[in-house]
């Protein structure tokens, strides 16, 4: 169920991305596959390695939406959200240092 709905909101995130041109947002169109996590010897290490660049995007989107977007409530989330995902990334990045020495 968890890789279903993370499925589906990478779905959504592509057709986000995809939505807005990468020239002018610089949000590029981005596949994450999650045949990558079902199939991984190390699903732990492949989580990380699909996470960062999702969170990424996220980052990528909400400086979109901050600077083009209508609805203070909106870039408000955008940048709740860009905060949690910069935290994230850290942290995973941590862990895979410590776990995987890269």
């Amino acid at each position: 169920a968890a890789l279903e709905a993370e499925k589906c909101e990478v779905e959504r995130l592509g057709r986000d991305a995809a939505r807005l041109e990468a020239g002018d947002l610089a949000v590029p169109r981005t596949s994450l596959d999650l045949r990558e996590l079902r199939n991984a010897t190390d699903f732990d290490r492949a989580y990380i390695d699909l996470m960062i660049p999702h969170h990424e995007l996220a980052i990528r989107m909400g400086r979109a939406e901050r600077e083009q977007g209508m609805h203070a409530d909106l870039r408000r989330t955008a940048t709740d959200v860009s905060d949690l995902a910069r935290f994230q990334i850290r942290q995973m990045k941590r862990w895979r240092r410590a776990w995987y020495g890269e």
